[in-house]
């Protein structure tokens, strides 16, 4: 289960970037995926979770002062879609050429799994899934940061209030260190508002 849960977590990741093509308007307007499809398991862990929105928790403006430019949103999920067992939300935006800003969270609340798994496994699992972690310390209760193609991004776990977040900016020609300190400061920024 936990190869299962890491590999189910990176695939939605790229399902996400997948969705977000330079298409559209290039207004700000929300794409709520998956609003109207939430499962009974969902529905029943809704009531108990704070059901979080990330793009309150790194807001526009936040995201454009990181990449030095305007940017839009591309995908604002506010409910995990039926799909997703994991109670995975994410809200991406998109910088044109200066690069993107990914924020995602899991919810302890909100997973629809059978067999009791939790954030703090599916953290677990994406460490190792991953393999190649950088620890970072200052941030969340554990927090580490994977350069790799499949899951670039830094991975906090915040154990009181239930989440997992995955942050990802992408800044093109970026080093790694300014990689984790970007993604760094909006996970801070997130976690402040839980």
């Amino acid at each position: 289960m936990k190869k299962f849960a890491a590999i189910v977590f990176c695939g939605l990741f790229f399902i996400a970037l997948a969705g977000c093509e330079k298409s559209g308007t290039g207004t700000s307007e929300e794409t709520n995926v998956g609003a109207n499809e939430e499962t009974d398991a969902q529905q029943a862990g809704t009531a108990a979770a704070k059901n979080y929105d990330p793009c309150v928790l790194v807001t526009q403006a936040e995201a454009e002062t990181v990449l030095g430019g305007p940017v839009t949103i591309k995908t604002h999920q506010t409910v995990p879609p039926s799909n997703n067992p994991l109670g995975q939300k994410i809200c991406f935006y998109d910088g044109d050429t200066k690069g993107y800003v990914q924020l995602s969270i899991n919810e302890q609340a909100l997973f629809a799994t059978q067999n009791g798994e939790t954030v703090e496994q599916l953290y677990n699992d994406s460490k190792a899934g991953l393999g190649d972690a950088v620890v970072v310390t200052g941030v969340g209760d554990e927090s580490f940061y994977s350069p790799t193609a499949t899951g670039a991004g830094l991975y906090t776990l915040v154990k009181d209030k239930g989440v997992m977040f995955m942050t990802s900016v992408f800044i093109p020609g970026a080093a790694l260190s300014t990689r984790i300190d970007n993604d760094k400061q909006l996970v801070t920024t997130a976690i402040s508002r839980l």
